[in-house]
C-alpha cells in the first residue's frame, strides 16, 4: 500500500474513532432500553427451567429472552449501562464495514456520520431492538463477503448469521429462499449455485433446538413467536395502518373463545383483498415518509449500481425487510433496521468511483466474522436452554437455594411465600432481593410485601424515585393499595385517579378512515392497563387480603366492572357466600365487564365452593342466556347440584339456560351426563340416544348412554349398548365397570370375569387408576363364594 492511500486510511481510522466517542457520550445522556416485567420473566423462566407466566415460554424467540433476563437481572449497573452501548457500537462498526465492502471506507465513514446525523441507532422498546438492528447489519456485511467470494464457506457464515438473528425475531425467516430465487434468475455463477444448501439448510439446524422445546412443552409445532404477531396481523387483515398497543384483539375484533386469529385473519384478507393490498401501500408510504431523501439516495445508489452484484444484494435485503413488515400492522420502530442499511447505500452517492487502496483489507473481512462468533456463542448458549427447558420443567421441584445471591428467584420466592399466606416470610424474601440489586423497581416489590403485611412501613419504600413508565404506573397502583389496606377509602380514591391519570394514552397513529377511529375507540375501551396492572399485582397476594383489596378497589369512583367481578370471585373461593353474591349483584349493575377485561366465564373457571354455586347461580340467572357460554352454565349447575333442594331447582335452570347455546356434541354430552348427576337419567339417556344415532360409530357416546340407561334401570338395553360400546373400543374402562357390575347383579359372574380380563387386556401394562380399579374388583368377584364356571368374551 503507498504512502497516500495509507495516511487516508489512517485520517479515516481516526474520524471512525470520533464518530464512536461522541455517539457514546450521546447515548449515555439517552434512555436505557425499557424494562418489561413480563419479558424478563419469561427469560427467567428460560435461565432457571420455571413455569413462565400465562405458559408464554414461546412468546419471544429463545436468544430474546435470555438477553431481557441477563440484561435486566444479572449485570452490575455499570454493566447494564455498558452493554447497549457495546452493541450500538458495534452496529456502527459494522455500517462502516459494510459502506467498505460495498465501495470504501470513505463510503463507510460516510454512512455512519449519517446513522448519527438522522439519530438512526436509537434505544427503543426493549435490549432485543438493538440486538436485532446489530444482527441484521451482520447480516448485510456476510451477504457482502459473500457476494464478493460465493461459495459454501461465506454461504455458510450468511446462513449462520440468518439463523442468529431468527433467534432474537423472526422477520428474516424468508430471506435465504428470496436470496436464491434471485440469484437463480439472474443466472448466478456456479460456486454461488453450490452453495444454496447451507444457505437455507444453515438457519433451520438452529431452530430445531427451539421447535423440539415447543413440541415438548406445548405439543405443537411452533416455528417462531407464538402469538406474538397475532395484534399486528389482525390490523392489517382489516387495513388498517398501524398496530396497536393493545396485546389481546381476540375479544375486539369479535373472535369467540378458541377461534383461530390467525385463521380469522387470512380470511378477511382472502374477502378483502383490495383493502388490503391498499393497506400495504399506504404502510409503505408511512416508513418512507420518515427518511424520504434518505430513501430517494438509497433508490438512486441501487439503480445506479444495479450491475453489482454486492449493492443488488443489500437492496433486495432492504427491500425485503421494508416489504415483509409492510404486511402486517405496523409501529415506528418495525422499521429501525432498515434504515443502517439505507444510510450505507445512500453514502455510495457520494463516492462516484473508488480510490486507490480501497479494496478491503483483512480487517474489514475477518471483523464481522469476529462478531458472528461471539453472538454465535450467546446464540448456542440460549439453544441449549431451549433443548434442555422441557427436561428441567418436568423435573421434581427443586428446593429453594437458600444461599443463592440470585435477586429475580428471591423475588420469585417472596411471591410464592406471599400467595402461600407467609406474609412475614415473603417479606424477608424480597428485602433479600433488594439487598442483592437496589433498583428502583426492587424498593417497589419490597413495598408491596410490606403493604400485604399491612401498617405505614411501606410509606418509605414508596418515596424511591423511578422514571420508566412501568415503575411509575406500578408506584401509583401501590400508593392506592396502602391507602385501601389502612382503610383510607378517601385517599385511596385520589390515588386512584391520580394513577389513572398518568396512564398512556391509547393510540392508534395514522388514522384514516372512520372505520380506523371506531376501532380505535373499541380497543381503547378494551385497554384498561390500570385494571389490568391491579390484576396482576394482587394476583400473589393471599385471598383474605385479595379480597379485601378488591372489595375497596370495587368502591372507588369510576373504577371497572372487573374488580367487583374479581372480589367476588376471591369472596366464594373463601366461603363468604354473601359478600360474593353481594360483589356480583354490584358487577351486574355495572354492566357487563370490558371486552379483554376479565369475563363472566373467567368468573365462573374460578368458583369452587358449592355452597355458594346457588345464590350466585340466581344472580347470574338474571342474564340473557348468551352473557354465559354453556360450559360455564353446566359448571355452575354442577357446583349447584350437590346442594339442597333450591340448589337443585336453581341447577336446573342453569343447565335449561345452557341447553339454549349449546352448538357441539361435546356440550351435548356434558350436559346429558349433568341431567344423570341431578337424577334425571331418563333425561340423559334421551340425549345421548340422539347423540349415538347421529354419530353411530362412536363408542365413547354409546359407552356414556350404557350408563345411563343402567343408573336408569333398563338393564337389558343397558348391556346391549355396553357391549357394543366395548365392541368398537375395548379401552373403555367405565364401560367395562358398569357391564361387569350389571352382569353380576344378574348372576352372570362368568361373564362378568370375562369382561374383566378383556379391559385388562386390552390396558396392557398401564398402571393407571381405573385399571388398578378393575384390578381390584376383578379380584373381588374372583374371591366370591359363588364361582364363575365358563366365562364368555363379551
Amino acid at each position: 500500500m503507498g504512502f497516500r492511500p495509507a495516511l487516508r486510511n489512517l485520517l479515516v481510522g481516526g474520524a471512525l474513532l470520533i464518530l464512536l466517542l461522541s455517539a457514546a457520550l450521546r447515548w449515555l445522556d439517552g434512555p436505557q432500553p425499557t424494562a418489561w416485567p413480563e419479558r424478563i420473566a419469561r427469560g427467567e423462566a428460560l435461565l432457571h427451567g420455571l413455569p413462565a407466566p400465562d405458559s408464554s415460554i414461546s412468546w419471544a424467540m429463545p436468544l430474546s429472552s435470555a438477553a431481557e433476563a441477563v440484561y435486566h437481572e444479572h449485570l452490575s449497573p455499570r454493566a447494564r449501562t455498558a452493554a447497549p452501548l457495546k452493541v450500538m457500537g458495534a452496529s456502527l462498526l459494522l455500517m462502516f464495514t459494510l459502506g467498505a465492502l460495498l465501495h470504501s471506507p470513505l463510503c463507510g465513514l460516510a454512512a455512519v456520520w449519517l446513522g448519527l446525523r438522522l439519530n438512526l441507532l436509537v434505544f427503543d422498546d426493549a435490549q432485543e431492538h438493538i440486538l436485532f438492528v446489530c444482527l441484521v447489519l451482520l447480516v448485510a456485511n456476510l451477504l457482502a463477503l459473500r457476494a464478493r467470494r460465493p461459495g459454501p464457506r461465506w454461504s455458510a457464515a450468511l446462513g449462520a448469521a440468518v439463523g442468529v438473528s431468527l433467534l432474537v425475531r423472526s422477520p428474516l425467516f424468508l430471506f435465504p429462499l428470496l436470496l436464491i430465487a434471485h440469484e437463480w434468475r439472474r443466472g448466478s455463477p456456479k460456486p454461488a449455485e453450490r452453495s444454496w444448501l447451507p444457505l437455507w439448510s444453515v438457519p433451520l439446524l438452529f431452530l430445531l433446538p427451539w421447535w423440539f422445546m415447543n413440541w415438548r412443552v406445548h405439543g405443537l409445532w411452533v416455528p417462531f413467536e407464538q402469538g406474538r404477531a397475532v395484534p399486528s396481523l389482525l390490523t392489517a387483515a382489516m387495513g388498517f395502518v398501524s398496530g396497536p398497543s393493545a396485546s389481546d384483539l381476540t375479544s375486539v375484533v369479535g373472535l369467540s373463545p378458541g377461534e383461530s386469529p390467525v385463521r380469522w385473519a387470512l380470511f378477511e384478507i382472502a374477502s378483502h383483498p383490495l383493502r388490503y393490498g391498499a393497506g400495504v401501500l399506504t404502510r409503505g408510504v408511512y416508513a418512507i415518509a420518515f427518511h424520504p431523501i434518505l430513501t430517494l439516495c438509497a433508490l438512486g445508489a441501487a439503480f445506479w449500481r444495479r450491475n453489482s452484484r454486492l449493492h443488488r444484494q443489500v437492496a433486495l435485503l432492504t427491500g425485503y425487510l421494508l416489504g415483509i413488515h409492510c404486511l402486517f400492522g405496523v409501529v415506528e420502530r418495525y422499521f429501525a433496521p432498515i434504515w443502517p442499511l439505507t444510510a450505507v447505500l445512500a453514502a455510495g452517492l457520494l463516492f462516484p468511483r473508488r480510490l486507490p487502496g480501497d479494496e478491503p483489507g483483512l480487517a474489514l473481512r475477518t471483523a464481522p466474522l469476529i462478531l458472528l462468533l461471539l453472538l454465535g456463542g450467546a446464540a448456542l448458549g440460549a439453544l441449549g436452554l431451549a433443548a434442555a427447558y422441557p427436561f428441567r420443567l418436568s423435573a421434581p421441584p427443586r428446593p429453594f437455594p437458600a444461599g443463592t445471591r440470585d435477586p429475580w428467584l428471591w423475588r420469585t420466592q417472596g411471591r410464592t411465600l406471599l400467595s402461600r399466606g407467609e406474609v412475614g416470610k415473603g417479606v424477608q424474601a424480597y428485602a433479600q432481593a433488594l439487598s442483592l440489586d437496589p433498583r428502583p423497581d426492587r424498593f417497589l416489590d419490597h413495598a408491596e410485601a410490606l403493604i400485604v403485611r399491612g401498617g405505614r412501613a411501606a410509606d418509605l419504600a414508596l418515596r424511591s424515585r423511578v422514571s420508566d413508565p412501568a415503575s411509575v404506573s406500578r408506584s401509583g397502583i401501590l400508593r392506592t393499595l396502602s391507602r385501601l389496606r389502612r382503610g383510607e377509602l378517601r385517599a385511596a380514591g385520589m390515588e386512584y385517579a391520580a394513577a389513572l391519570a398518568i396512564q398512556d394514552p391509547c393510540r392508534l397513529p395514522r388514522l384514516r378512515t372512520p372505520e380506523e377511529r371506531a376501532f380505535q375507540e373499541k380497543v381503547c375501551t378494551a385497554d384498561d392497563r390500570l385494571e389490568d396492572g391491579f390484576l396482576a399485582i394482587l394476583e400473589s397476594w393471599p385471598l383474605p387480603q385479595k379480597a379485601e383489596m378488591l372489595n375497596g378497589l370495587s368502591q372507588l369512583e369510576g373504577a371497572p366492572p372487573g374488580f367487583a367481578l374479581r372480589e367476588a370471585v376471591a369472596a366464594e373461593n373463601l366461603g363468604l357466600c354473601l359478600a360474593a353474591r353481594k360483589a356480583l349483584a354490584r358487577t351486574l349493575k355495572a354492566g357487563r365487564p370490558r371486552a379483554g377485561g376479565p369475563t363472566f366465564d373467567d368468573a365462573v373457571a374460578g368458583l369452587k365452593t358449592p355452597a355458594c354455586a346457588s345464590p350466585l347461580l340466581a344472580e347470574f340467572l338474571k342474564l340473557p342466556p348468551g352473557a354465559l357460554a354453556p360450559s360455564s352454565w353446566m359448571r355452575l349447575s354442577s357446583l349447584a347440584a350437590s346442594g339442597d333442594k333450591k340448589a337443585r331447582a336453581a341447577a336446573l335452570q342453569g343447565l335449561a339456560r345452557a341447553e339454549q347455546t349449546i352448538h357441539t356434541d361435546e356440550e351435548r354430552v356434558q350436559a346429558a351426563l349433568l341431567h344423570q348427576d341431578l337424577g334425571d337419567p331418563a333425561a340423559a339417556a334421551a340425549a345421548l340416544a340422539s347423540l349415538v344415532q347421529a354419530n353411530p360409530g362412536s363408542a365413547r357416546f354409546l359407552s356414556h348412554l350404557g350408563v345411563s340407561l343402567a343408573l336408569g334401570g333398563r338393564k337389558d338395553e343397558a348391556v346391549r349398548t355396553l357391549r357394543e360400546a366395548l365392541r368398537l373400543d375395548p379401552r373403555l374402562v367405565d364401560a367395562s365397570l358398569t357391564l361387569s357390575g350389571l352382569l353380576s347383579g344378574m348372576g352372570k359372574s362368568g361373564e362378568a370375569l370375562a369382561v374383566y380380563e378383556a379391559a385388562l387386556a386390552s390396558a396392557g401394562g398401564t398402571d393407571t387408576p381405573a385399571v388398578r380399579l378393575l384390578r381390584e374388583e376383578k379380584a373381588r368377584l374372583t374371591s366370591s363364594p359363588r364361582r364363575p364356571s365358563h366365562p364368555s368374551a363379551p
